[in-house]
């Protein structure tokens, strides 16, 4: 099936509900590390899992091992149609738990080949209908079945929808201010970096030439396409009446395409946490209220690398001139050991620490493996 077919088919399956019975209110707990969070749950009874939890797309990833143990049930392959080939699956669950108390029919999962380095598998909530609140002084998700009470919070302009005769657009969007000029981005708290912005966007704005360190990247996106960023400070983001100063934005390159229709970019969670907000469904409101994160210093990955997902592989695919990957003796084409790197990042902050912390990366080159003992710097 081609990825057309795919999204008419996609448009055509039920959206999921949540299960009869369900209280009117269930707040459930998150856990946050480094750029990303995630929640406990269950996928057809299977778990604990470390699920990570957004609105960005029309279907959560797994890899295909976690769907064929978690029984999920394939609905047909999706082919690129530039490429002529099968590159992934399309599954439902029959029942996502949410934090062990939240049932949810008929999830959608991508089956890929490594859902970038997440704890288990992501899902998304754009069609399940109700109201989420975040609530990152507590770190909790709330859901509501009703429209909440959005008093002391500011509903913000939303970004228009794309509709077509394929399918609704259904990422959440909101126009924010970069720099003092509006940007429509898409809502995505499963995204760890704080901003994104696309090659349009970028071209208008003249962002890609702004002075400073920064590192070249390739990021892997689902569908098998490659885009070039690099990471640059800006001078402010206004999220309504509320002023970020001097925040981190990986930009792509403004000769690379024309971009994603009806969006600049998204927002991610290194922003998004600052704020406690609700995304509320019949109508769509998003609304938001700074929190005690506001003023938190920016974090951002300052090892000076990055890496690629191709076959399952997880390589390093640029590295910063003079950067700590370099100085570290790292190279592009280095395999991450990725059963090393699991253990890792679950006992320490990943790339975002601060200045002068310490990170030891195991890697395989030509076979053989080797530790490198990294000094995070200021990149920016």
């Amino acid at each position: 099936m081609s990825r057309r077919d795919a999204l008419t088919a996609l448009g055509a399956l039920a959206i999921p509900e949540v299960a009869a019975g369900a209280e009117p209110s269930v707040v459930m707990p998150m856990h946050r590390e480094a750029d990303r969070f995630w929640m406990e749950g269950q996928l057809n009874g299977v778990g604990p899992l470390e699920l990570l939890v957004g609105f960005l797309g029309d279907a959560g990833q797994i890899t295909q091992e976690l769907a064929e143990r978690c029984k999920l049930n394939k609905l047909f392959d999706v082919e690129i149609e530039k490429k002529g080939q099968t590159e992934a699956s399309l599954y439902r669950a029959r029942v996502l738990k949410l934090g062990n108390v939240l049932d949810i029919a008929a999830a959608l999962f991508v089956g890929v080949p490594n859902p970038r380095g997440w704890p288990d598998a992501a899902i998304n909530l754009n069609f399940v209908r109700g109201s989420f609140g975040f609530d990152f002084d507590r770190d909790t998700l709330t859901f509501l079945h009703r429209q909440p009470s959005l008093a002391g919070f500011e509903p913000l302009e939303m970004g228009r929808r794309r509709e077509n005769r394929l399918r609704p657009d259904a990422n959440i969007r909101i126009v924010v201010q970069v720099d003092g000029s509006p940007a429509t981005l898409s809502v995505a708290p499963e995204c760890g970096p704080g901003l994104q912005l696309y090659s349009d966007y970028v071209r208008k704005r003249r962002l890609w030439d702004r002075g400073g360190g920064f590192i070249t990247s390739t990021t892997q996106e689902t569908f098998g396409q490659s885009v070039v960023d690099r990471l640059v400070r800006l001078d402010a983001l206004e999220v309504g009446e509320t002023k970020i100063e001097r925040p981190i934005a990986r930009v792509s390159d403004p000769n690379a395409g024309e971009g994603i229709a009806g969006s600049d970019g998204y927002i991610g969670l290194e922003m998004l946490r600052r704020f406690n907000f609700w995304i509320c469904r019949e109508p769509t409101v998003v609304a938001f209220r700074p929190n005690a994160h506001l003023h938190d210093p920016i974090n951002y990955d300052r090892s000076g690398y990055d890496t690629a997902t191709e076959g399952g592989v997880r390589r390093i695919v640029a590295t910063l001139a003079g950067g700590p990957a370099e100085k570290a003796g790292l190279r592009v084409g280095d395999v991450i050991d990725e059963s090393r790197e699991a253990a890792r990042r679950a006992a320490s902050p990943d790339n975002f620490g601060a200045p002068g912390s310490g990170l030891e990366v195991r890697v395989l080159r030509d076979g053989l493996a080797q530790t490198h003992d990294l000094v995070l710097e200021e990149l920016l």
